[in-house]
């Protein structure tokens, strides 16, 4: 399992590298092709040949014979992660010739354009945002057949669902580059694939063309998260409703600027994106849910797979979501197979899904978070909590030879506590000092108060979450239940915000850089 485990987190690094070198240096497609192939053989070539040996005599193996062409095997493979990682990357920059970019410049005359919605539409009173999956492009009289996606940014608010067919007028252009800032809002979309943006006035008429052929799962995630979003702002307050939608359904434009603000500032903004502990507690009602139902184990894990890859969708799909997933499969499925999991094992498993996807993933921010904040908790936790690990030991040697029964069970207590405490600690410190770089960068902001406030927040925040989910699950089946559960889920945000309000005010918390 260790080497396993090693060699996995290594071709991902490696992977990494390779998608690194492409964004910097560009090399040739054509070059990175041909190199791909040829280690690719030799990979064949060398490693089956590793194993046979192994097999044969393994005393000779050890002694180093065998060493020395496994190892030689394995750096074939982690060079082959590099050009592939770089293959892939320069793969994604190769775009058809009848893709939308061809079309965009910095400044046109009006088009015509026809697709299909290909995203969860966010609709304000006097504004309306989609993802179009472009068919055919109409200009200067001409008509064309197109690919690709492009951003639509409507002046009115539109009431347009997902898989609608439409047929838009207005204005197309490539995406804003500011200067003077780490953030690029260019780069930001084109990791997406979207290299233009249209912009619909308001007085531009807009055609309904009906529905088109779309994913069923898909479409029925969406669906059950327009409706879910739709519930809570029917039964809870507007600020409650908003945070909700975004830790519950990944629906952040709903956050008010003011609370953003606040989270940012403490360093808690984590919590408004769905991650992890979001994951973790669904499938912990998920498994509750279902026992009592009495389903077997096998069906029990099946379903809350199935469950949490909608779930996924219903969500977005984004980074930090895909990795909480596929991490929370891995698990599960080594429950299934009796196998033990290993959590940069299946970290360096969600990295790679992503990244084959969409290499452009890796220069993502929410990418970049996700995964260093799991990272630093596997790597730099351990090592915090070794400070107290001395103190902790000399402790216990003074519990065990301790023979008073009413003192060893306070100190038992007390022993707890302090081992709860470092733990918790050595998390927080672990997440910030590794996040603290990152932060600095993209926000020009430092927060030391994060270390403390996160103490609190993340342990009350499982609470918030069950209460959230609770809503959705048992308002939605039976509504007239629903204020029952709106009254706790309403005063769990209150609470939530008073409690970031308490360590935003605290001297030093936060200065900007």
């Amino acid at each position: 399992m260790e080497t396993r485990l090693t060699f996995l987190s290594l071709f991902t690094v490696c992977f990494c590298v390779g998608i690194c070198l492409v964004r910097f240096v560009r090399a040739s497609f054509l070059l990175l092709y041909t190199l791909t192939w040829i280690l690719l053989v030799f990979s064949f070539m060398f490693t089956p040949h590793l194993w046979i040996f192994r097999k044969k005599d393994k005393n000779e193996f050890n002694k180093g014979a065998g060493f020395l062409k496994h190892k030689n095997s394995i750096w074939l493979l982690l060079i082959l992660a590099v050009f592939l990682g770089g293959l892939f990357l320069s793969n994604t920059y190769i775009l058809p010739y009848p893709h939308i970019r061809n079309f965009t410049f910095y400044k046109s005359e009006p088009v015509v354009i026809r697709g299909v919605v290909a995203s969860f539409p966010q609709i304000k009173a006097n504004f309306s945002s989609f993802i179009l999956s472009a068919q055919e492009l109409t200009w200067a009289g001409k008509i064309y057949p197109v690919c690709g996606k492009v951003k639509v940014k409507i002046f009115r608010k539109e009431d347009i669902a997902y898989a609608d067919q439409l047929t838009l007028e207005g204005r197309l252009f490539r995406p804003y580059q500011g200067k003077n800032s780490n953030y690029s809002y260019r780069d930001y979309l084109e990791n997406q694939g979207i290299y233009s943006i249209l912009t619909v006035s308001k007085n531009r008429p807009i055609k309904y063309l009906g529905k088109s052929r779309v994913n069923v799962f898909k479409y029925l995630a969406y669906k059950i998260r327009e409706k879910g979003l739709i519930f809570l702002s029917n039964n809870l307050k507007p600020t409650q409703a908003g945070i909700f939608s975004a830790m519950i359904l990944g629906e952040r434009s709903r956050v008010p600027l003011r609370i953003r603000r606040l989270f940012v500032q403490t360093g808690t903004v984590h919590i408004l994106a769905i991650s992890g502990l979001h994951v973790g507690v669904i499938a912990f009602i998920l498994d509750l849910f279902l026992k009592v139902l009495r389903l077997r184990r096998r069906a029990r894990y099946l379903t809350i797979i199935f469950l949490l890859i909608l779930y996924c969708l219903l969500t977005g799909a984004r980074p930090s979501v895909i990795r909480a997933t596929i991490m929370a499969i891995v698990l599960l499925a080594s429950f299934l197979l009796s196998r033990e999991t290993q959590i940069l094992h299946s970290l360096s498993q969600a990295a790679l899904v992503i990244l084959v996807l969409n290499p452009r993933q890796l220069f993502n921010l929410s990418f970049q978070l996700s995964f260093i904040s799991v990272i630093s908790i596997v790597c730099l936790s351990p090592l915090i909590r070794r400070s107290f690990d001395a103190d902790y030991h000399g402790y216990s040697a003074r519990i065990a030879t301790d023979k008073s029964v009413d003192i060893r069970k306070k100190n038992l207590w007390t022993s707890a506590i302090k081992r709860f405490l470092s733990s918790a600690f050595s998390v927080s410190f672990a997440v910030w000092l590794g996040l603290l770089p990152f932060i600095a960068y993209y926000f020009k902001i430092i927060s030391p108060v994060t270390i403390l406030a996160n103490l609190v927040v993340v342990p009350y925040l499982a609470l918030v979450i069950a209460l959230g989910f609770s809503l959705l699950f048992v308002g939605m089946a039976i509504p007239p239940w629903a204020p029952v559960f709106a009254a706790p889920a309403n005063l769990s945000i209150v609470v939530l915000i008073q409690i970031v309000k308490f360590f935003n005010k605290i001297p030093w918390a936060y200065f900007y850089l």
